[in-house]
């Protein structure tokens, strides 16, 4: 089988891959499990004699991975791999280059903006879940929610909001290790480390074994291991500040932040001992180009590679195509 690795590129929803296909130095995809966006870069050969349109804001790229096994450009079987708004280019000579760099298309202008509102609102005796708190911002901005099922009727304490949706969202992502993303017109909030997609089904992207692995390495971090996790809440009938934890054992860590009740503290302390927990032990992985190997979901080594056998959570993937070849290059560490 003479399989060939392939791209699709299209811009503002134009497919361009055909007219610039042989001056496309380089295709680079970059996924997050994070808070960080998604990002892309393309590198162009920018002919004097025949430059490349520079993007101006508000361009669009689409892209798209894969192989063809010797069929005609147009039924090579491609993953989309990330829509990306161009946020900057860079040129480069006197080798005439033009670079595009984008980023996921995550947020409308007014996502950042301040907000000042109640969750529940005045009036209101009913608790807003993290489901119902999701699936209202999401609305605002015209996308569907998706939120895990272990995070979507969890009851929030009264929310004064006096800060960008965004920031809302980043800061209840961080308290109940969650992942906060807009992918795919969706408003995504998913419980870190588990692999598992909105449906509940846990998502295992390759299983490797020691010929499908270009390059391994694999580090333990011990200061990332503690005994137990220490937070606070303010108790108004005692008027006083009192102590939750997660685990047991020493070190001890304890958080900064006042909780405003019993149950944000404990969910803050037991995110974080799991976060400390997960990070210990992480994973560097290149293999050949699979555009199937996506963050957030698991990938599996089996025994045949000492040191890496069993199951990681990926944190992030970057597809890199170029005159080399395609090659994907992950970063793991161990799931909840």
């Amino acid at each position: 089988m003479n399989q060939q690795p392939y791209f699709s590129i299209r811009a503002n929803g134009n497919e361009v891959t055909k007219s610039l296909k042989d001056r496309i130095v380089e295709v680079s995809v970059t996924q997050r499990t994070g808070l960080l966006s998604d990002v892309c870069m393309v590198r162009f050969d920018n002919l004097e004699e025949l430059p490349i349109q520079l993007p101006k804001p508000g361009n669009v790229l689409e892209i798209a991975l894969g192989y063809k096994d010797g069929t005609p450009d147009t039924h090579a079987a491609l993953t989309p791999v990330g829509k990306f708004d161009v946020g900057a280019y860079e040129l480069t000579g006197p080798a005439r280059a033009l670079a595009l760099y984008g980023n996921s298309i995550m947020w409308d202008a007014d996502f950042k903006s301040p907000r000042f509102r109640s969750w529940p609102q005045q009036g209101s005796e009913t608790p807003v879940t993290l489901g119902d708190l999701v699936a209202q911002i999401a609305a605002e901005y015209g996308l569907q929610s998706g939120v895990s099922e272990a995070l979507q009727s969890i009851t929030l304490p009264h929310l004064e909001q006096s800060e960008s949706d965004m920031q809302l969202l980043t800061r209840l992502a961080q308290r109940y290790d969650a992942v906060m993303k807009v992918a795919a017109g969706k408003l995504l909030f998913v419980t870190q480390g588990t692999g598992q997609s909105l449906s509940g089904q846990t998502v295992t992207s390759a299983t490797l074994g020691k010929h499908q692995i270009i390059h391994w390495s694999r580090e333990s971090i011990h200061y990332h291991l503690v005994g137990a996790v220490q937070s606070y809440y303010h108790d108004p009938e005692l008027a006083q500040r009192v102590v939750v934890q997660a685990g047991r054992g020493a070190p001890v860590i304890t958080l900064p932040y006042l909780y405003p009740d019993e149950a944000s503290a404990q969910a803050a302390a037991t995110s974080q001992l799991t976060r400390l927990k997960r990070t210990h032990g992480a994973v560097r992985l290149t293999v050949p180009g699979n555009p199937d190997i996506v963050a957030g979901a698991l990938i599996t080594v089996d025994k045949s590679v000492d040191h890496l056998e069993g199951t990681w959570f990926i944190t992030e993937v970057t597809h890199q195509l170029s005159s080399t070849g395609y090659i994907s290059q992950i970063k793991a560490v161990q799931p909840n």
